[in-house]
Protein backbone atom coordinates (compact mmCIF):
# COMPACT_ATOMS: atom_id res chain seq x y z
CA UNK A 1 0.00 0.00 0.00
CA UNK A 2 1.33 3.31 -1.05
CA UNK A 3 1.85 6.13 1.50
CA UNK A 4 0.07 9.16 0.19
CA UNK A 5 3.58 11.79 0.89
CA UNK A 6 0.89 14.89 1.59
CA UNK A 7 0.46 13.60 4.66
CA UNK A 8 4.39 13.04 5.62
CA UNK A 9 6.05 15.70 7.47
CA UNK A 10 8.76 15.90 10.00
CA UNK A 11 8.78 13.54 12.02
CA UNK A 12 6.49 11.40 10.57
CA UNK A 13 7.30 7.18 11.21
CA UNK A 14 7.19 5.16 8.40
CA UNK A 15 8.09 1.93 6.68
CA UNK A 16 10.42 1.74 4.06
CA UNK A 17 11.91 -0.82 1.75
CA UNK A 18 15.54 0.26 1.89
CA UNK A 19 16.89 -2.86 -0.47
CA UNK A 20 18.77 -2.73 -2.50
CA UNK A 21 21.76 -1.70 -0.98
CA UNK A 22 25.49 -1.62 -1.20
CA UNK A 23 27.88 -2.16 1.05
CA UNK A 24 27.38 -1.36 4.73
CA UNK A 25 24.39 0.15 4.49
CA UNK A 26 20.84 -0.64 6.29
CA UNK A 27 18.63 -2.79 4.57
CA UNK A 28 15.57 -4.97 4.53
CA UNK A 29 12.00 -3.06 4.86
CA UNK A 30 12.30 -1.38 8.69
CA UNK A 31 10.61 1.94 10.14
CA UNK A 32 12.21 4.84 10.04
CA UNK A 33 11.76 8.57 10.53
CA UNK A 34 10.88 11.17 8.15
CA UNK A 35 13.56 14.49 8.58
CA UNK A 36 12.23 16.79 5.99
CA UNK A 37 9.94 19.59 6.36
CA UNK A 38 8.44 18.69 3.36
CA UNK A 39 8.52 15.81 0.23
CA UNK A 40 10.93 16.67 -2.66
CA UNK A 41 9.09 17.80 -5.74
CA UNK A 42 11.15 15.03 -7.61
CA UNK A 43 9.53 12.61 -5.37
CA UNK A 44 12.16 12.15 -3.16
CA UNK A 45 12.09 11.89 1.19
CA UNK A 46 15.03 11.96 3.78
CA UNK A 47 14.42 9.01 6.20
CA UNK A 48 16.53 7.83 9.02
CA UNK A 49 16.33 3.86 9.83
CA UNK A 50 15.39 2.60 12.89
CA UNK A 51 16.86 -0.88 14.69
CA UNK A 52 15.07 -2.43 17.91
CA UNK A 53 18.72 -4.01 18.56
CA UNK A 54 20.44 -1.66 21.41
CA UNK A 55 23.73 -0.26 20.26
CA UNK A 56 26.70 -2.11 23.00
CA UNK A 57 27.15 1.58 23.88
CA UNK A 58 25.27 5.32 23.24
CA UNK A 59 26.57 7.02 20.59
CA UNK A 60 25.80 10.52 20.17
CA UNK A 61 24.85 9.78 16.49
CA UNK A 62 22.12 7.38 17.70
CA UNK A 63 18.75 8.04 19.63
CA UNK A 64 16.75 6.17 21.58
CA UNK A 65 13.00 5.98 21.19
CA UNK A 66 10.84 4.57 23.62
CA UNK A 67 7.62 2.00 22.64
CA UNK A 68 4.93 4.13 21.75
CA UNK A 69 6.66 6.89 20.43
CA UNK A 70 4.82 7.66 16.77
CA UNK A 71 3.13 4.55 17.57
CA UNK A 72 6.67 2.05 17.70
CA UNK A 73 5.57 -1.52 18.81
CA UNK A 74 8.92 -1.50 20.71
CA UNK A 75 11.94 0.59 21.69
CA UNK A 76 13.61 1.77 18.75
CA UNK A 77 17.53 3.36 18.12
CA UNK A 78 17.49 5.88 15.26
CA UNK A 79 20.82 5.51 13.22
CA UNK A 80 21.89 8.58 12.11
CA UNK A 81 24.28 7.58 10.52
CA UNK A 82 22.65 5.88 7.91
CA UNK A 83 20.40 8.93 6.89
CA UNK A 84 19.38 8.32 3.20
CA UNK A 85 17.13 10.00 0.72
CA UNK A 86 14.67 7.61 -1.37
CA UNK A 87 12.00 7.57 -3.05
CA UNK A 88 8.22 8.04 -1.95
CA UNK A 89 7.63 4.76 -3.44
CA UNK A 90 9.64 2.92 -1.35
CA UNK A 91 7.38 4.01 1.43
CA UNK A 92 4.97 1.41 2.52
CA UNK A 93 2.74 2.40 5.32
CA UNK A 94 2.65 5.91 7.48
CA UNK A 95 2.58 4.84 11.15
CA UNK A 96 2.70 7.89 13.34
CA UNK A 97 4.45 11.14 14.39
CA UNK A 98 7.15 11.97 16.70
CA UNK A 99 5.96 14.82 18.95
CA UNK A 100 8.38 17.61 19.32
CA UNK A 101 10.14 16.27 22.27
CA UNK A 102 10.62 12.99 20.93
CA UNK A 103 11.63 14.46 17.48
CA UNK A 104 14.30 16.45 19.54
CA UNK A 105 17.11 13.79 20.52
CA UNK A 106 16.87 13.05 16.82
CA UNK A 107 17.59 15.99 15.26
CA UNK A 108 20.49 16.28 17.82
CA UNK A 109 21.92 13.17 16.94
CA UNK A 110 21.52 13.49 13.22
CA UNK A 111 23.04 17.64 13.42
CA UNK A 112 26.28 15.21 15.31
CA UNK A 113 26.73 12.79 12.88
CA UNK A 114 26.74 15.62 10.07
CA UNK A 115 29.35 18.14 11.78
CA UNK A 116 27.02 20.79 12.54
CA UNK A 117 26.62 22.90 15.27
CA UNK A 118 28.63 22.07 18.59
Amino acid sequence: MAVDARKLRLGSVVWVRLDPVKGREIGKERPCIVHQRVVHPQGTVTVLPLTMTAPPQPYPFMAQLRKGAGGLKKDSWVKCQQVRTVAVSRLTRHVGNLKPAELEPVTRALLFHLGIGR
